[in-house]
């Protein structure tokens, strides 16, 4: 899909790998190029998103049903008509890309799920809210430390993850938690994207909440990629197990 053909003001998803992390960052489309996208300046807990050199940067976007991916992009800031922006560089034309690719799998791992109360509203963030030097004397304590509730994580991908919890969140809140892998606790940062009331007669929780992944550790896809495998041995087990019953029954 040509850039020129992306709409303006249509909403772009940017994933972006930096170390030990991945972070997924919303942009909306300001002006498009040959081979360069304008979005909107994008900021983590309204601190501005800075790109690095060496940053593994890919971009997704919806065109109706259809999704295009854009890999290996560079990216910067600049000022265009007087506005700050956030630029990328493609290289490529892209590609068709299923999100049913980022493969969903079950864990129901119980977690604690922690969030900070941010200042003057009711809004929860996964991260400290950022105050002035010149505010931080009179910023209340309890903007300072995280609080944490019981959930579970349901299910995961590498893009979302499904939580349930009796705590209320609303849409738009954000959270994190630690998952337990064989590479250690992996960090997750998410955000409320949807939410669903639970059926109480077959849940303990009372509420399932569908988040996007703001911040996760890079090793989580090899996580999900080991549960996928150990998913598929034990389906071939069990598919090999019950044809060695069917021929033990031919032969009685």
């Amino acid at each position: 899909m040509l850039l020129e053909n992306l709409a303006i003001g249509r909403p772009v998803e940017i994933y972006v790998k930096r170390d030990e992390y991945c972070y997924h960052l919303t942009g909306k489309i300001e002006e498009t190029s040959a081979k360069r996208l304008y979005i909107t300046l994008m900021a983590t807990n309204t601190k501005l998103f800075g790109f690095k050199p060496e940053d593994k940067i890919r971009i997704v976007y919806r065109d109706n049903n259809q999704m295009w991916e854009w890999a290996d992009v560079k990216a910067g800031t600049v000022k265009k008509y007087g506005i700050k922006m956030h630029y990328f560089d493609i290289v490529d034309e892209g590609r068709s890309f299923n999100r049913r690719n980022a493969y969903r799998v079950v864990i129901n791992e119980e977690v604690m799920l922690g969030y900070y109360d941010q200042y003057g509203t009711t809004a929860k963030s996964a991260d400290m809210q950022k105050f002035k030097l010149s505010e931080e004397a009179s910023a209340p304590p309890a903007m300072m430390v995280p609080n944490f509730v019981k959930g579970l994580v349901r299910d995961l991908s590498e893009t979302g993850v499904g939580i349930c919890s009796n705590y209320e969140f609303s849409i738009y809140d954000a959270m994190f938690f630690s998952i337990p892998s064989n590479y250690g606790n992996l960090t997750v940062k998410a955000r409320v994207v949807r939410k669903v009331e639970m059926n109480p007669s077959k849940s303990k929780y009372s509420e399932y909440y569908g988040c996007t992944l703001l911040q996760t550790d890079n090793k989580l896809s090899r996580h999900i990629a080991d549960i996928q495998r150990a998913a598929i041995r034990a389906h071939k087990q069990k598919q090999e197990e019950e044809e060695h019953g069917r021929q033990d029954k031919e032969i009685l």
